[in-house]
C-alpha cells in the first residue's frame, strides 16, 4: 500500500514550531507581490502537481530550488531556474534571486525558542537562571516559590517566563514526561498570572536579514613572505561560509566551507605551491 503524500502534508503553523521551536531555528518569513491571478496559477500549479514527486538532491536540486519552478509558473518569463545554474544551489542564493526579480513585499522574522530563552535570561543573575532551569524540571513549588521571592517582582517575571519557555523544551527532547509537564506549566503560569503584566513587553532583537548577507563564492588574493622568500596567493571557495566572513545574515559562529582552495606562488623558485 503506497502512502498518501497528502497525508503527510503538515499545517504552516505546525511546520514553524518545528522549526523555530524544536530545531531551535530562527524564521524568516517574505511576503511575495503576487497578483490575484498569479497567486491563482500558483495554486493550480500545486494541484496538478500533487502526487508527483521528485528526487531530492542536497547540493542542486534541493527544496529552495523546487521552490522557484512554481515562482516561474506563477509570474511566467521570470526564468528563475534558468538564471541560477552553478553546481550547487544554496537557500540564500535563491531567496537573493528572488528579490532581484522584485517579487519580494515585506520581510517578517519569528524569532526561535532558543533566541527568545537566551534574550529572556539576559540580566538575570547566575541563581536566578538556576532556579528558572530547576522549576523547568519540576523543581517542588513551595520551595520553587520561596527561592523565587527573593528576587524583585521584574525578575520574578523573568524567571517564570523563562521556567515556561524551557519546560516545552525539556518536554520535546525527553527530559520531562506529558503528565509532570502539564502539572508543573499550569502551576507555573498561575503564578505568572498573579504579578501581573510587565512594565514592557519582551522584544526580540531583530538580526540583519539573510538577503543582505554576503555572497557564498568567495575569491581572495594575498601576498607575504617565508624563511625571507616572497609569495603571492590566490584562493576561492566555491560556498559557503568562513569563521572569518562578515557574520551578518549568518549564524554567529557558525561555519561551512565546500572545496576550500588556497595557492602560493614562490618568485624566487618560480614554484607554486598548494597551501590547503
Amino acid at each position: 500500500m503506497k502512502d498518501n503524500a497528502a497525508d503527510k502534508l503538515k499545517s504552516y503553523f505546525e511546520k514553524v514550531i518545528e522549526y523555530s521551536d524544536l530545531n531551535m531555528r530562527d524564521v524568516w518569513e517574505y511576503d511575495l507581490n503576487l497578483t490575484q491571478a498569479e497567486m491563482r496559477r500558483l495554486l493550480m500549479h500545486i494541484k496538478e502537481m500533487s502526487g508527483i514527486y521528485s528526487d531530492y538532491y542536497f547540493f542542486d536540486e534541493n527544496c529552495s530550488y523546487n521552490l522557484l519552478f512554481s515562482l516561474d509558473v506563477a509570474r511566467p518569463g521570470l526564468n528563475l531556474v534558468k538564471k541560477l545554474g552553478g553546481f550547487w544551489v544554496l537557500p540564500v542564493d535563491t531567496l537573493k534571486l528572488v528579490s532581484e526579480a522584485k517579487m519580494i513585499e515585506q520581510a517578517n522574522y519569528r524569532a526561535s525558542k532558543a533566541t527568545k530563552v537566551r534574550h529572556i535570561a539576559d540580566g538575570l543573575s547566575k541563581q536566578e537562571r538556576e532556579l528558572a532551569k530547576k522549576m523547568a524540571l519540576g523543581l517542588p513549588s513551595k520551595e520553587a516559590f520561596e527561592q523565587l521571592e527573593k528576587s524583585p517582582k521584574v525578575h520574578q517575571i523573568k524567571i517564570l517566563d523563562l521556567a515556561a519557555e524551557l519546560m516545552f523544551i525539556n518536554l520535546s527532547e525527553g527530559r520531562l514526561p506529558q503528565a509532570v509537564y502539564k502539572k508543573i506549566y499550569l502551576r507555573t503560569l498561575a503564578k505568572r498570572a498573579s504579578l501581573g503584566r510587565q512594565d514592557k513587553p519582551y522584544e526580540y532583537p531583530r538580526p540583519i536579514d539573510p538577503m543582505l548577507s554576503h555572497d557564498s563564492f568567495r575569491l581572495g588574493l594575498g601576498g607575504g613572505s617565508y624563511d625571507g622568500e616572497f609569495y603571492s596567493s590566490f584562493s576561492f571557495r566555491p560556498a559557503y561560509h568562513g569563521l572569518e566572513d562578515v557574520w551578518d545574515g549568518y549564524a554567529r559562529g557558525s561555519s561551512i566551507e565546500m572545496l576550500k582552495t588556497e595557492l602560493n606562488y614562490f618568485h624566487d623558485e618560480n614554484k607554486l605551491h598548494l597551501r590547503k
